[in-house]
């Protein structure tokens, strides 16, 4: 349905926040990294994870608190697919 090439500044971070909306609640959301660095990580409510170049992950935190952080010195890129 969707695909985004997604920058986080090196060193920058998004904030704890929900999504919401009935695209979200329709779709799937992958997260591919394309580049990365190991002190770059996703929180979803309670569980934080490292997502490794090669990976592909499935991640629902639609309605549930998410935030990420960088604290790399290079920039972060995840290809985001959205898919039904």
């Amino acid at each position: 349905m969707r695909a985004n090439l997604v920058t986080l500044k090196a060193e920058s971070h998004i904030s704890t926040h929900v999504d919401v909306g009935e695209f979200l609640n329709s779709t799937r959301r992958m997260h591919i990294p394309i580049v990365t660095h190991e002190s770059c990580y996703f929180t979803v409510g309670d569980e934080t994870k490292v997502l490794k170049m090669g990976e592909i992950w499935e991640i629902n935190n639609t309605g549930k608190p998410h935030s990420v952080h960088n604290e790399s010195s290079i920039d972060r890129i995840h290809l985001i697919i959205d898919v039904v």
